[in-house]
């Protein structure tokens, strides 16, 4: 009660509270000087416009065929009289070079992906080699890639047979056809970069 009673006895205190001046305002005023407005004129520059390109002469072209379909080609073979014994290079006439004309060749790389180096080896510092053997199909895809080889083992195997299997060759050419290229041996390199 005590307590209560002191406090309504300092809520209560009749003192006169001093009357609560405003502060003085201060106004900042700008005075503007006025000034003649100056108008600018801007002008256009002139772009010349380019020379046409000369028009394109048209070149005269053959309307029929210089070759039969179908005809045979080594007629048209130039004639080489050659005094060797077989009469040729390699055992071949120069017709049949001629037709021939380097049309057969081996399966040759057009794409190949790097692997991605395994984690763990990453983090041991580990370098190594796998040894991929695969087959190249007549579409230029690989087929059938088993690592055969590696050093260390188990190690990168997988990561060199994922990288294998998206390469891509140009296929092997027989007679002017595209065919299966026999069995292909690829070292796969695994090495950090420093």
């Amino acid at each position: 009660m005590a307590l209560f009673w002191l406090l309504r006895t300092l809520i209560s205190s009749s003192g006169a509270l001093d009357e609560i001046q405003a502060p003085p305002k201060i106004e900042f005023v700008r005075l503007r000087k006025d000034t003649e407005v100056e108008e600018k004129k801007r002008v256009k520059p002139q772009i010349e416009k380019p020379e046409p390109p000369p028009k394109a002469e048209t070149v005269a072209a053959a309307k029929e065929l210089s070759v039969i379909p179908g005809a045979d080609l080594s007629v048209l073979a130039p004639k080489v009289n050659y005094s060797g014994g077989s009469g040729g290079v390699g055992g071949l006439r120069a017709s049949e070079l001629a037709v021939a004309g380097g049309s057969d060749r081996e399966c040759v790389p057009q794409v190949r992906i790097q692997p991605d180096y395994p984690i763990q080896a990453r983090q041991k510092g580990i370098e190594g080699w796998v040894d991929v053997k695969f087959d190249v199909a007549a579409d230029g895809s690989v087929r059938n890639p088993v690592a055969v080889k590696a050093e260390p083992r188990q190690m990168f195997d997988r990561a060199a047979i994922q990288a294998v299997k998206g390469w891509k060759y140009s296929p092997k050419i027989e007679d002017g056809r595209p065919v299966d290229c026999g069995p292909q041996k690829v070292r796969v390199r695994f090495k950090l970069e420093t």
